[in-house]
């Protein structure tokens, strides 16, 4: 059974690596708008606790509240890197590079058919293929609704080298796992 003092003692541990780590301009390099969701609910979680209003019966297994703080502990890890590398010169400008290719790609070589194509196959918001969430990514960027310099650098070229590859195959990434 997951007792109660074990669940306080993790929401503690929630509450010292929000408060140690987690810095508020990180909201602004995020780029998935879930982490900004998962971060805000985490803070909230956190409040609700500290207010006494927190039901902790709703957590049922240790892993209910262990997920959320190696989820900050990861994001705190992800922007920090992040603002290593878009203050690194070099690197900065590699991204920048990187992004005008895509937004060349999209420009030059991507078809409506394409995005009818991807489209068939989504389901929901978690199954949609990897080349259309690419593909309005950069749409969002050129639009400023997103900022693709928030991603790091090696996603940016993974999403370059999936474009291209359906660009030129027609055919969508698919992971091994389905």
């Amino acid at each position: 059974m997951f007792k109660d003092s074990k669940k306080k003692s993790i929401i503690k541990k929630i509450e010292k690596e929000l408060n140690k780590n987690w810095k508020k301009e990180y909201f602004e390099t995020l780029f998935e708008e879930f982490d900004r969701e998962s971060i805000e609910s985490y803070i909230a979680m956190v409040n609700e606790y500290n207010s006494g209003k927190l039901d902790l019966g709703k957590f049922t297994t240790e892993e209910d509240l262990k997920y959320p703080l190696r989820n900050i502990q990861y994001l705190v890890k992800k922007q920090k890197e992040l603002l290593k590398e878009n203050n690194d010169p070099e690197l900065f400008e590699q991204k920048k590079e990187i992004i005008e290719e895509l937004i060349y790609e999209i420009e030059s070589n991507w078809k409506e058919s394409y995005t009818a194509k991807l489209e068939k196959t989504e389901i929901d918001q978690h199954s949609t293929p990897l080349e259309l969430r690419r593909f309005k990514d950069v749409i969002q960027h050129q639009s400023g609704t997103v900022n693709l310099l928030h991603k790091d650098l090696r996603w940016l070229k993974q999403d370059l080298r999936l474009i291209k590859n359906f660009i030129s195959t027609g055919r969508p990434w698919v992971s091994k796992l389905n």
